[in-house]
């Protein structure tokens, strides 16, 4: 894997943003950098628009906006296909896989390197935070592999939220 392969997951942590769009961004702003292949769940006071490899939650608060986005990476290892159009135009294809150690490798180089979060919540998980971003990035820590899914030592997903710095993640 090269570090251009990174590049996609290295930008939402060192940016806190996907094209461009982040917290705060409203339901057009999103639509109009990633398109309109989504679909929309509905609860009380929250919509969450699932675009594959994106999960993006808008809150009501005075109109909807972007309360929080989480790139499900475990996604990809079942299919690749799941990359937002606009995504791939600008990164090219993303890898099946993330792995930690060269991908923090790329972060710190950037000058965003992950400190660890201790999360007694997470026990197959190793949680880790860029705190200039408040980006919160989930490594499995269960040794068991799972065929199809992430391995030891592999991203499981990245979360742009405000809950980030008290190393809480958005609910999976």
């Amino acid at each position: 894997m090269t570090v251009s392969d990174y590049s996609f997951f290295a930008d939402v942590a060192a940016t806190g943003l996907i094209l461009g769009i982040g917290r705060g961004s409203t339901m057009q702003e999103v639509e109009d950098s990633l398109g309109g292949d989504y679909l929309d769940d509905h609860g009380d006071g929250f919509i969450r628009r699932d675009y594959g490899l994106l999960e993006i939650t808008f809150l009501d608060r005075n109109g909807w906006s972007c309360g929080f986005i989480i790139v499900e990476v475990h996604r990809l290892a079942g299919d690749r296909s799941l990359v937002p159009p606009a995504i791939e135009a600008r990164y090219g294809p993303l890898p099946a896989r993330l792995t930690a150690g060269p991908y923090f490798t790329a972060l710190t180089k950037r000058g965003f390197g992950p400190e660890r979060v201790a999360d007694d919540s997470a026990s197959d998980y190793l949680r880790y935070v860029i705190p200039a971003t408040e980006c919160v990035i989930d490594v499995v820590d269960d040794p068991q592999d799972v065929v199809g899914w992430p391995g030891f030592g592999e991203v499981w997903s990245l979360s742009l939220n405000p809950l980030s710095k008290s190393g809480m993640n958005a609910p999976r």
